[in-house]
Order: C-alpha cells, then sequence, then structure tokens
C-alpha cells in the first residue's frame, strides 16, 4: 500500500500537476481497499490528510489576517480605516493553495463515498 507523508503537498517540488497525479494515484490504490470493503486503515488515513490540509489552509489565513496591514485611507461615511495587505501570496503560495483546494476536494468526495457505502 502506498502512503502519502504528512506534508505531501508542500514536500519536494512544488508543482500542481505533480501533486495531482500524486494524489490521484494514492486515492485510486485506496478506492481499491474500499473496493474490497477494507476499510481500515485507509478511510482513517485520508481522513487524516483531509484535516491536515485543512489545517494548513486555516492556519496560512490566520497568519494573513494577523499580519500587519497599510492604512490606505478613511471612508468618512461608514467612519471606517482602509488596509491594504501589505504582503500577498507569491506564486509558490498560490500553487500550494491550488494544491491544497483540489486535494481538499477529491479526499472529501471519496471520503463521503467510503462513508455512504459503510451505512448500506
Amino acid at each position: 500500500m502506498k502512503f502519502l507523508s504528512e506534508t505531501w503537498f508542500a514536500e519536494g517540488r512544488i508543482d500542481f500537476e505533480l501533486k495531482k497525479y500524486t494524489l490521484l494515484a494514492y486515492l485510486q490504490e485506496v478506492n481499491k481497499f474500499f473496493s474490497e470493503n477494507k476499510l481500515y486503515p485507509q478511510l482513517a488515513d485520508i481522513v487524516f490528510h483531509y484535516n491536515n490540509i485543512v489545517a494548513f489552509r486555516e492556519n496560512k489565513k490566520y497568519l494573513q489576517e494577523h499580519f500587519p496591514k497599510k492604512l490606505t485611507g478613511i471612508q468618512m461615511e461608514k467612519l471606517q480605516l482602509l488596509y491594504e495587505q501589505m504582503i500577498e501570496d507569491d506564486d509558490l503560495m498560490q500553487e500550494l493553495e491550488e494544491i491544497i483546494h483540489y486535494s481538499a476536494g477529491k479526499i472529501k468526495i471519496l471520503s463521503t463515498m467510503a462513508l455512504r457505502y459503510m451505512s448500506l
């Protein structure tokens, strides 16, 4: 059985196509076990990977929200201060975002199918 490391999405070369096919190969193998009614440890493993990438995304968002911002103006009608992000995602972080978004969707679909199958 092929396993993914805990940080598979950020290890080595950060390339959407490479990570996409790495994930698809892994999920294809997991799906074979599900087809044989073997849910353990594969289901726990894909739930872990889903939670891991979601936590990465949330932590990144938290850091961005709490990073200092630059005051750009004042909106007198609403009595608001307008801010601009001082730090933007570079190409590498945008690529990671694409990988995480794609992976979360694929993992969620497979785990949902497995859980539905269990309830039959």
